[in-house]
């Protein structure tokens, strides 16, 4: 008995950090950051702003094509699954999420307004970018196994 409880707990917990997995990425990815910046003392060098600049474009071009690709996966049994249990909102979100993040980080970067709110923009798009990176790999995959 005690172990279905702690089954079923675990197996919850799961369920929510998988359906809001768009939201602990980045928290994650800011953590890091916030560790690395304050504790460990890494130093950006002069060519950093460009950088990331560059950078945030060239991953907000990946996740629209990441979009253009997941919207033309077949119609199968397996995406139709996805579809109808919520999954490929949340995979939707976190590239949403991505794009908007790392545009507003390229905008703040171009206009030099705040390096902190550019630097933490682009945490959390690289966050997205890579869970959303992800869920494209797993569910490109899959999909091309289903009939």
């Amino acid at each position: 008995m005690m172990f279905h409880r702690l089954y079923n707990a675990k197996e919850g917990i799961k369920e929510h950090l998988i359906e809001f997995a768009y939201v602990y990425a980045p928290l994650f990815g800011l953590m890091v950051f916030a560790l690395l910046t304050n504790y460990v003392k890494v130093d950006f060098d002069k060519e950093f702003k460009s950088n990331m600049i560059n950078i945030s474009g060239v991953l907000a071009g990946f996740l629209f094509t990441s979009i253009g690709i997941m919207l033309t996966l077949p119609n199968n049994k397996f995406t139709q699954t996805l579809n109808s249990i919520g999954y490929m909102k949340i995979i939707f979100r976190a590239m949403i999420i991505g794009i908007f993040a790392l545009l507003i980080s390229m905008l703040l970067g171009l206009f030099n307004v705040c390096s902190t709110a550019y630097s933490i923009f682009f945490v959390i798009g690289i966050s997205e970018t890579f869970l959303s990176a992800y869920y494209l790999y797993k569910v490109s995959y899959y999909s091309g196994k289903s009939k």
